[in-house]
């Protein structure tokens, strides 16, 4: 199993469709399964020597005893169902992708769009095994968005929006989340924010600091 998911930096860009894309799951395995995908084929294409975008990789690493993954929820039929219930969001990044039942491979071409992602900015590496304890799916998007932006700050609104947390109904509870996922993953973080509804609103407040 690879060690990394390696990132292209440009997916933290908001203004690129795939940034939201990249975390539209509710389930925390299917999240980390769709990593794993699609961390096994941006490396493959990375190493790849020539232009080829028709490429094969093995899934058999997906059960190795130092794979990220849960093997205990893991089957090679649910791989086959997660790629035909997730067709629209791996259209996004895949613009073929096969499942061979019988030889446990994966058989992909990426989208122009994502291409031409990873060949803009470089990219950044999230350690897998960071994932494999983490039960609670707004902390594994979190653990991928701080891979991407490692320190500095991100808004409020922002965090709202990709971690799934406007159908909570209280703000204080949505907040409480998110320094609840800071806090799962070791990071240290400040909310800014007015202190009393008469202060003025500065350029710092309603943002996360790390």
């Amino acid at each position: 199993m690879i060690q990394y998911f390696t990132i292209a930096r440009e997916l933290m860009n908001r203004e690129n469709k795939l940034h939201y894309e990249l975390f539209d799951f509710k389930q925390n395995h299917d999240i980390k399964l769709f990593v794993a995908i699609l961390s096994n084929a941006t490396m493959i294409y990375k190493n790849n020597k020539t232009d080829e975008n028709y490429l094969t990789f093995s899934l058999k690493n997906f059960f190795a005893s130092d794979s990220y993954l849960c093997r205990a929820t893991l089957s090679f039929i649910y791989i086959e169902k997660f790629l035909r219930t997730n067709e629209v969001i791996m259209s996004n990044f895949f613009d073929f992708i096969d499942y061979d039942l019988e030889n446990k491979t994966i058989s992909f071409t990426f989208t122009e769009n994502y291409i031409k992602t990873m060949k803009k900015s470089g990219f950044n590496k999230l350690e897998l095994k960071t994932l494999k304890s983490i039960k609670d799916i707004r902390t594994t998007k979190l653990a991928m968005i701080l891979a991407m932006k490692p320190k500095g700050y991100l808004d409020v609104n922002y965090l709202f929006k990709v971690l799934d947390l406007y159908k909570i109904e209280r703000r204080d509870r949505r907040i409480f989340k998110i320094k609840q996922a800071f806090k799962s993953l070791n990071v240290d973080v400040e909310y800014k924010y007015p202190k009393n509804k008469n202060s003025p609103i500065l350029e710092e407040h309603y943002k996360f600091y790390y």
